[in-house]
């Protein structure tokens, strides 16, 4: 049954990325020729050994890997911490000038005349407007 089957084109590259692979695929060589320089002079008993040596690293390595994320801890690795919106009275005196303020007022004049922009950053920053008009507010009350 071919219902879910669709005809295979061939894809081309772009010539770009097909340079850049090539040029991977030189630089590569090169090291596996240095590489191979460097390890004839060995036995095949140490080569073996070296071998062994790097799978056992590896294997542990993934197995640690593996089991640390399917364990269920409470430790975290790295912490986000929430960006909390300040109460007016702990701020003492603002310090922007008038150039920044004119530049509130045009930012916040774009996202007036954007609309599909300014639905798009206001779903990402819900608080924005709040803190644009209470920019506006401090700067009103420094003057």
């Amino acid at each position: 049954m071919k219902l879910f089957r669709r005809k295979k084109k061939d894809k081309e590259l772009h010539p770009f990325i097909v340079r850049i692979l090539m040029h991977l695929n030189q630089k590569l060589l090169h090291c596996s020729n240095y590489l191979q320089k460097k390890t004839n002079h060995y036995s095949n008993r140490k080569r073996k050994i070296i071998l062994w040596i790097f799978c056992i690293v590896f294997v542990s390595e993934s197995s640690f890997l593996i089991i640390r994320s399917l364990q269920k801890r409470d430790t975290v690795f790295y912490t986000v911490t929430p960006i909390k919106f300040i109460p007016f009275n702990k701020i003492s005196h603002p310090a922007f000038t008038g150039i920044e303020f004119k530049k509130i007022q045009q930012f916040k004049h774009y996202l007036d005349a954007n609309k599909i922009f300014r639905e798009s950053l206001l779903t990402e920053r819900p608080r924005l407007m709040d803190t644009i008009n209470f920019l506006e507010k401090v700067y009103q009350q420094k003057k």
